[in-house]
């Protein structure tokens, strides 16, 4: 009996034994598969980008304030009328191109070109007055000398000289004024200019406070500029401004700073300053908006190739290679740029000389990538 029951306990545990491996089994089989497969398959290598690299070199490169301005003329003037008169003729329109000098208005002067008449007139009946008194002064003063005329016939032959002298001089002013009158009926340009609006119709009555046209003088103009406080040092006379305008960002023109304001603003805490500007071609025009740069001199910068430099609106990036985990990598950077010159583009801020940078690539650049070189 005894035997049976020790062959059931040997039999149940031999049961029990082989349902715990068939269990192991079967909670290995994917841990076992999976290390048979990583044995058999082993992870490929991180291929590595093929580029062409070039060290960022420190060179003289011109530097510049930026600012903000805008174009005014350099002469602006509100024609007026020298004389009283009715309107003839008018010779320009709104935006007519005229040279100094050039014929505006045209007054009637028949009136005033008879009172010319007149005065000159009058002023050569003074002159042969005056001549027939200086002759009475020269005989008069031989025979005052020689005692044949007393004192006071003297004097007042002396007294009559002096009067015909003085009416001559009178009459000689209202012959120029009137000349004068008959001249400003020819309304003229005081320089070269363009014509910004004409006040007068054929026909209207003006008189010398009377406004005829408004001329704006193209050539040169000038550039107003706001400076900040902080930047008051940089600015001297004479130094060369670089700037746009808003209607053609492309084209760039030049001045020169002529004037500088003698204080600051106190609202916006700025100081104006005027640069000359030549306008030959009168491309520019008075009130346009303009981004200018004032021309500081040469500063050392980092340098790199154009090339290296990939452009995205108005981001910036560069690619620099370093020495990373498993060999070279690329971290790619957002730089702001200088100027450029012979190829060369200035990196204000974002690289330092020696750092290695991507000009050349045989794939994507993207950055962490592990890189070897062409």
């Amino acid at each position: 009996m005894k035997a049976v029951q020790n062959l059931n306990t040997f039999l149940s545990d031999t049961l029990m034994a082989a349902r715990f491996l068939l269990v192991s089994c079967l909670l290995l089989a994917p841990a076992c598969s999976r290390s048979a497969q990583a044995v058999d398959h082993p992870k490929a290598a991180e291929p590595a980008l093929a580029v062409q690299t070039v060290a960022a070199v420190e060179r003289p490169m011109p530097t510049f304030l930026t600012v903000t301005g805008s174009l005014t003329s350099n002469r602006q003037s509100e024609v007026a009328a020298g004389t009283s008169g009715k309107v003839l003729k008018t010779f320009v329109e709104r935006g007519s191109l005229v040279p100094a000098n050039a014929l505006l208005i045209q007054l009637d002067d028949r009136s005033l070109s008879h009172q010319a008449q007149e005065a000159q007139a009058n002023l050569e009946v003074a002159k042969r007055q005056q001549s027939l008194a200086d002759a009475e002064c020269n005989r008069s003063d031989k025979l005052f000398k020689t005692g044949a005329v007393s004192q006071d016939e003297f004097d007042k032959a002396k007294a009559n000289c002096e009067s015909a002298r003085f009416q001559a001089s009178a009459a000689e002013a209202r012959a120029e004024q009137a000349l004068v009158g008959v001249n400003d009926s020819q309304i003229r340009a005081p320089f070269a200019g363009l014509i910004a609006e004409r006040y007068v119709q054929v026909g209207e009555y003006v008189q010398p406070p009377t406004k005829v046209a408004s001329l704006v003088e193209l050539d040169p103009l000038r550039l107003e500029l706001s400076v900040p406080e902080a930047s008051l040092q940089l600015v001297k006379e004479g130094m060369p401004v670089v700037f746009s305008t808003a209607t053609d960002p492309s084209a760039t023109h030049q001045g020169t700073i002529r004037y500088i304001g003698p204080s600051v603003r106190t609202s916006s805490r700025d100081l104006v300053v005027e640069a000359v500007v030549p306008n030959p071609n009168h491309l520019l025009r008075p009130g346009q908006f303009v981004a200018a740069k004032l021309v500081l001199g040469d500063k050392p910068q980092p340098t790199v190739p154009m090339v290296a430099v990939h452009l995205e609106g108005n981001l910036r990036r560069i690619y620099v290679v370093y020495a990373g985990d498993g060999g070279n990598r690329l971290e790619e950077r957002l730089v702001e740029l200088g100027e450029a010159r012979d190829e060369q583009v200035s990196v204000v801020s974002g690289l330092r000389a020696g750092e290695l940078v991507v000009t050349k690539a045989a794939g994507d650049l993207r950055d962490g990538a592990k890189v070897r070189g062409l």
